[in-house]
């Protein structure tokens, strides 16, 4: 019964652990982001072979919607599978991935593609330096897609295609961003099957 099995999570000492590598993850990459807007007006704006050659729409909020189904889905495949025992490590690879971007946001402080757009969570176009390195959107659906089995898999690809295509289109990030994302995610997906051991199935 999907109760016992979320009573059991409770009991799993894994799974506060796996809790706590996302939350570290993302508090480290919540104070990176605090650091380079509050000293974004001293970021460079790179030239970009892609961005440089496509046009430019204001719909920032479309990959957001498209992060949050493609998250969305993914605990529907946890819930639905089962995947109680799993969760921990799910967690955990979650939190390294958001480790790892709120360091690589410091070491490499660009300034946005765009000075301005609207986002989900705007209501207003404002003028924002995020860290741009590597995307978050495109690292955290690419690893749910990796994650994910069966039909919830190839659900969230289509929404993790969204999110990129989208990305380029509101240059929200720069191509370096978004492709190397995908590396990143599949780097913790191949470090976590390799050393991380947190009680999950095979």
């Amino acid at each position: 019964m999907a109760d016992k099995g979320i009573k059991d999570l409770f009991k799993n000492r894994y799974f506060y652990i796996g809790l706590g590598m996302l939350f570290f993850g993302i508090l480290v990459n919540q104070i990176s982001s605090s650091f380079i807007i509050r000293y974004g007006g001293n970021l460079p704006v790179l030239s970009d072979l892609i961005l440089d050659n496509i046009p430019y729409y204001n719909f920032g909020y479309i990959y957001d919607i498209f992060n949050i189904l493609c998250l969305g889905i993914f605990i529907m495949y946890i819930v639905f599978r089962k995947q109680y025992k799993n969760f921990p490590y799910f967690l955990a690879l979650f939190g390294i991935l958001y480790l790892i971007r709120g360091i690589f946001i410091v070491l490499t402080p660009f300034g946005s593609p765009v000075a301005s757009y609207t986002d989900l969570f705007s209501k207003v176009s404002e003028v924002f330096n995020f860290g741009m390195y590597p995307s978050g959107h495109t690292g955290s659906s690419f690893l749910a897609f990796l994650l994910a089995k069966g039909i919830y898999k190839w659900i969230i690809f289509v929404c993790m295609i969204g999110v990129i295509i989208t990305l380029f289109l509101t240059k929200g990030h720069y191509s370096i961003d978004i492709l190397s994302a995908l590396i990143f995610a599949y780097a913790v997906y191949c470090f976590g099957k390799q050393y991380i051991k947190m009680g999950q199935d095979d």
